[in-house]
């Protein structure tokens, strides 16, 4: 019986465990998907121009 209750623990463990990373891909997932679309909405890439140019000009 004990063997029986620690094979379905196991497996209960290992089945939680692989749902939480589904949903922490699936989050991740999002917060990429956000970052995108705010990216295009604000025009983000002149400012990331302008930050590269600075950082550059740093380095030399």
């Amino acid at each position: 019986m004990l063997n029986f209750l620690m094979k379905i623990s196991g497996r209960l463990v290992r089945e939680e465990s692989a749902a939480a990373a589904s949903e922490y891909a699936i989050v991740v997932g999002f917060v990429a998907l956000a970052a995108l679309v705010a990216a295009s909405q604000f025009d983000l890439s002149g400012a990331y121009k302008a930050l590269a140019a600075v950082v550059l000009s740093a380095m030399q």
